[in-house]
C-alpha cells in the first residue's frame, strides 16, 4: 500500500497441538507505536484486497 508492506508469519508453527494456530498469524514488530499502527493499516488493506478477489474469505 503506497509502497509499504507488512510481513507476518503463520502461527501454526508456534503450537505443539495439531490444528491450533491454523487461522492465526504472528506480527513481530520492534518499532515505534506509530509504525506498528501503520503496519496494521497496511495489513488490513491487503486483507481487504485479498478477500475481494476470492469467493470466500
Amino acid at each position: 500500500m503506497d509502497g509499504e508492506t507488512t510481513m507476518v508469519a503463520p502461527l501454526r508453527g508456534f503450537y505443539l497441538t495439531p490444528g491450533l494456530g491454523k487461522k492465526e498469524i504472528r506480527i513481530a514488530c520492534v518499532l515505534e507505536k506509530d509504525l506498528l499502527s501503520r503496519a496494521i493499516d497496511v495489513l488490513m488493506e491487503g486483507l481487504k484486497m485479498f478477500c475481494s478477489s476470492r469467493i470466500s474469505c
